[in-house]
Parts: C-alpha cells; structure tokens; sequence
C-alpha cells in the first residue's frame, strides 16, 4: 500500500466545546512571513499558501502546510490544556507535528472494530 501523499485540513474543529476554525490564508502578511499560526485567544488556526523566503515569494507544498497545520494544533491543543510554556517550547512543537504528520502519512491498512 503507497503512503498517503495527501490529506484533508479541516474547517473547523472542537477543542474542549471550544470550535477552531482554520483559515487558509491566500495574501502573504509581509510583517510575519511564517508557514501559520495559531491565535488561541480567538480559536483560530491560520496557515500560508505563500510565504517570503530570501525576499521571494514562494508557493508552500501541500505535505508542508498539512505538517503546519499539525504545529498550530498542538500549539491549540497544549493551550486548551493550560500548558502556555510547553506551547512556547517551538522544538516540542514542531517535533510532536513532525512525528504526528510521520505516523498519518505512513499508516497503512484499515482495520475494523
């Protein structure tokens, strides 16, 4: 079975009865040229289709925007818990999206329960 090589970004989602929307952002915000972030305050996930890189516009893979919006999660999901410094922690972060997008993206199978 091939890995998955695409996946689905949800319009919303709950974190403790709270919904999360998430925004896929077009125009590029030139004062934070990021691949996405996430504004708990609000319950809402943004992630980049372009971004500015050495002064260049550049268009964001899908795999690389599935992996950002597995990074703002976590950052939504350790703020719901009231873990505000391990969400600061970036390294934790983007190593817990990098094994969480690692494990979705090589599932193979299906078993029925």
């Amino acid at each position: 079975m091939k890995e998955k090589t695409s996946f689905v970004i949800p319009e919303t989602f709950e974190v403790f009865g709270r919904t999360v929307n998430v925004i896929i952002c077009e125009e590029i915000n030139e004062k934070e040229s990021c691949y996405g972030y996430c504004d708990y305050t609000i319950s809402t996930i943004y992630i980049n289709k372009k971004v500015i890189i050495d002064n260049q516009i550049r268009e964001v893979c899908k795999d690389l925007m599935y992996q950002t919006y597995l990074h703002e999660k976590v950052h939504m999901m350790l703020d719901a818990i009231n873990e505000h410094k391990l969400s600061q922690n970036e390294k934790f972060v983007d190593n817990l999206a990098g094994i969480m997008h690692q494990v979705e993206k090589t599932s193979k199978g299906s078993l029925k329960y």
